[in-house]
């Protein structure tokens, strides 16, 4: 698993010196939403999910299709997650 990488959103733009290019799409918390919004309700409501750990439980592994820049090995870490 791979350590938690910021999300390149408008918000991330308005830190001074952040380069987005070294992110990851929002497109990977959409399909993290997915598998959520499509589990079973009994067992998933009340958990806290981060987004590659969950796709990674549903057999996705290779996030390469979530960068910005594809082939980026350096991304920035996550601010709030840690």
């Amino acid at each position: 698993m791979c350590p938690r990488t910021a999300i390149a959103t408008a918000a991330l733009q308005m830190i001074p010196g952040v380069d987005s290019n070294k992110c990851r799409k929002p497109e990977i918390l959409a399909d993290a939403a997915y598998l959520i919004l499509t589990s079973d309700a009994k067992t998933t409501s009340g958990n806290f999910f981060i987004d590659d750990t969950l796709l990674a439980q549903h057999g996705v592994v290779d996030l390469e299709r979530y960068s910005v820049v594809p082939g980026t090995k350096d991304f920035i870490p996550d601010f709030f997650v840690d």
